[in-house]
């Protein structure tokens, strides 16, 4: 039976209602493993560790010596939904991976600390995407497309400044996809969250498209950038998109997963499981979160 002893921390500051205490723990088993989590007060229980959940979460109990809290808690090790994680996107994570020590820095700092001009880049191909979805969705001819795209070129026109240029990026983005992915026929599915959890890192991933395609099943990225991706980057996105959705408990063939380059008309799909790349990946979690608290 593994053993979890929890060493005094301070906690924060008691609010009313549900609140969460950081502390570090350590998890014994085969070894020694200190991981850090996240738990919330709740009744009390006298439930012992088990065996890691599919998701990678643990439940049991822990004392904690703190003025308010006297009792065993349950807690789940920062896979859980409600718990404070170290979130960052699919793209960062690949950003993170293909740069240097300093970059990295600055990359984490930026989802740390995030800044009004990065949560409008997560936007900002918004349009582009809403009508391509809209266009597979209701079944409509490529035709459509391109008058959408026309009708946000009459935005752009109209505008003035960053909200100009961006229209007008949405604007060619619709006609690049018109025109190279216009044809294929894809039967939308339900929205799907395969978002990868990894020592404490939450990594977002939610498909553009998630879609059937003859008698398969898919899940899709599109990439609308002017600038040729890194080829790097597209196998960590691939690679990172078909290990969530297996982490998911959903089954799909690393060839279901898609990276469309939309302006070049490109198509990169998911190669056979690459156990060193997976390797890369959870290292890159490992070192995300024992940064994450120095940024």
């Amino acid at each position: 039976m593994s053993r979890f002893r929890a060493p005094h921390q301070k906690s924060r500051k008691h609010a009313p209602g549900p609140f969460a205490l950081r502390i570090h723990v350590t998890l014994w088993s085969k070894g020694n493993c200190e991981k850090r989590c996240d738990y919330y007060p709740q009744t009390p229980s006298a439930q012992p560790i088990r065996a890691p959940r599919p998701d990678g979460c643990f439940q049991g109990r822990a004392q904690t010596s703190c003025p308010f809290i006297t009792w065993p808690v349950v807690f789940q090790i920062l896979t859980a939904d409600n718990a404070v994680m170290i979130r960052i996107t699919l793209k960062g994570l690949a950003k993170f991976m293909t740069a240097t020590p300093a970059q990295q820095r600055k990359i984490l700092r930026d989802f740390k600390y995030p800044k009004e001009e990065g949560l409008a880049q997560a936007v900002y191909y918004k349009e582009a995407r809403d009508f391509i979805y809209s266009k597979h969705k209701n079944n409509r001819p490529t035709s459509w497309l391109v008058d959408r795209a026309a009708q946000i070129q009459l935005l752009a026109s109209a505008a003035a400044g960053n909200t100009k240029t961006r229209l007008g990026h949405n604007a060619r983005a619709l006609q690049e996809y018109a025109q190279h992915f216009g044809d294929r026929h894809f039967d939308v599915l339900g929205d799907l969250d395969v978002s990868l959890s990894i020592a404490g890192v939450r990594v977002k991933i939610n498909p553009d498209l998630h879609v059937r395609e003859g008698e398969t099943e898919k899940l899709i990225k599109l990439e609308f950038s002017n600038k040729p991706p890194d080829q790097q980057v597209v196998r960590i996105i691939c690679q990172t998109l078909y290990e969530g959705a297996q982490q998911g408990g959903r089954v799909f063939q690393p060839a279901a997963v898609l990276y469309l380059d939309v302006p070049r008309g490109e198509v990169y799909r998911g190669a056979r499981t690459r156990s060193r790349l997976r390797g890369e990946i959870d290292a890159a979690c490992q070192n995300i979160a024992a940064l994450w608290d120095r940024i």
